[in-house]
């Protein structure tokens, strides 16, 4: 019984901790962010992304890989946000049913799809935003 109690207790802790480091992770990219280090900050929202993801906080995971990905086409860096944004669009239902969430990314997709030049796709997913962004208005 005894060990059993301290196996909760350091599975607590470990939880706690894991955590914390993912949320510190998150602050650390907004802090790179607002002095406009953006690599730094792509990279701590990735490891920060990882971390959520393996803890099992799908939507903060989902958060953390969109402002990164927001970041990749800010500094113009298509080639590395094409990949990750479409694996967030194979997840990003399956992970959220927040449609602030979902919404954001359809438009940053459909801003993918734009530059790349894939315009009908583009379109999709700028309407697929919209319409969210529409239901969320007729619901307040």
């Amino acid at each position: 019984m005894k060990k059993i109690i301290i196996l909760i207790i350091f599975l607590v802790n470990a939880y706690v901790i894991f955590s914390q480091d993912a949320t510190t992770l998150f602050n650390e990219a907004k802090d790179a962010l607002s002095r406009q280090d953006y690599q730094t900050a792509i990279d701590k929202y990735d490891q920060a992304a990882q971390v959520f993801l393996k803890q099992g906080q799908t939507e903060n995971y989902l958060i953390s890989s969109i402002n990164e990905l927001d970041l990749l086409v800010k500094i113009g860096n298509i080639n590395n946000a094409v990949p990750l944004a479409e694996k967030l669009n194979s997840n990003i239902l399956k992970y959220t049913q927040n449609i602030d969430i979902q919404a954001h990314y359809y438009s940053l997709y459909g801003r993918i799809k734009y530059i790349t030049g894939d315009f009908p796709n583009a379109l999709l997913y700028y309407n697929k935003a919209i319409k969210l962004n529409n239901t969320k208005s007729q619901n307040n």
